[in-house]
């Protein structure tokens, strides 16, 4: 049976999430700020507060999309929820779900067109966001029923692997806030060489770097 192994560093107090038992600051941090590569934007949206803002890498410059709703990268329902990042493979793209505030998929099992508020798929770099009404099978296609079944899968999937993370966690007195696993981690056909690395985020504000293996 593979177990996780890991190593800790430090985390800058800057980075701590918000919403996993961290301080409120991130002003007068000493932390090192990342490198970030030059010509990208990154956007960023507080599911606390609905907040919505992009970093510019090139000029190191942030701006609140709030006051440009115009901006194609604004998302427009503002409803609180969760917004989620699925790399769905069986169509090649990502998408983002935004999930209502309310849905847990541990608790109410797979998702229906009444846990989310919409999915939403890049066309180049537009957003385009499907509603959750979409996926009523009342009216639903069998493809938009189709994603729906490969999202819960991968739910189920995040799930399982949050569990082994959280125990491994635990061995270093630690409690899990987030994690990230890169795709094909848990291949059945998945060899040593070739499984990835294991993030997760402590509620202590430290990044562990899981390994899996036999140890």
């Amino acid at each position: 049976m593979n177990t996780l192994t890991s190593f800790a560093l430090s985390f800058s107090a800057a980075l701590i999430l918000t919403g996993c038992g961290g301080g409120g600051s991130s002003g007068g941090s000493s932390g090192s700020v990342a490198q970030l590569p030059e010509g990208k934007t990154l956007a960023f949206y507080n599911s606390q507060t609905g907040a919505q803002m992009v970093f510019d890498t090139t000029e190191s410059k942030s701006v609140s999309l709030d006051e440009n709703a115009s901006s194609p990268l604004y998302m427009k329902d503002k409803e609180q929820g969760r917004l989620v990042y699925w790399p769905d493979e069986a169509t090649g793209d990502a998408k983002l779900i935004m999930f209502k505030a309310a849905y847990d998929f541990e608790r109410d099992g797979n998702v229906s067109f009444e846990d989310f508020i919409y999915l939403g798929h890049f066309h180049g770099t537009e957003l385009a966001a499907h509603a959750a009404s979409e996926f009523d099978p009342a009216v639903a296609s069998a493809i938009k029923l189709a994603t729906l079944d490969r999202l819960s899968a991968y739910l189920q999937e995040q799930s399982e692997i949050k569990e082994e993370i959280e125990a491994a966690m635990l061995a270093q007195n630690e409690e899990l806030c987030t994690f990230y696993v890169p795709q094909h981690a848990h291949e059945e056909n998945a060899t040593e060489a070739h499984k990835p690395l294991h993030f997760a985020i402590s509620k202590s504000a430290k990044l562990y770097i899981l390994e899996e293996g036999e140890a």
